[in-house]
């Protein structure tokens, strides 16, 4: 989804810039090319600089995976967001990323529920 609107985001910017360079666009509802006015370019130039910012931070957050860390003394996970300093609400210890935990604890199983 992303690169798809970040992909429109840049057709409209290019059009926009080719449409005041004096290009024209070839239209199929138009009968063939047609040369569009520069209110359209600067529109067009405006439309694709929303669609990339959208692309770059509305998309982002949107679909972003939640991490998650665990406790290494009650062996409790917790998603970051909900951690406080990154911390184990139960035990106040550190808690460390999943990845790097499996890194350190290879023995430990995960619990499949």
């Amino acid at each position: 989804m992303k690169k798809l609107v970040l992909g429109l985001g840049v057709i409209a910017i290019a059009d926009g810039v080719w449409t005041l360079m004096g290009g024209k666009v070839f239209a199929k509802t138009g009968g063939g090319w047609i040369n569009h006015s520069d209110r359209f370019a600067y529109i067009a130039i405006i439309i694709g600089i929303l669609l990339l910012l959208i692309s770059k931070f509305y998309l982002k957050r949107e679909f972003k995976k939640d991490k998650y860390s665990k406790c290494p003394k009650c062996k409790e996970v917790f998603a970051y967001n909900k951690l406080i300093d990154g911390a184990c609400s139960k035990c106040n210890v550190k808690t460390i990323d999943m990845k790097e935990y499996f890194k350190i604890y290879p023995n430990d199983e995960i619990i499949k529920e």
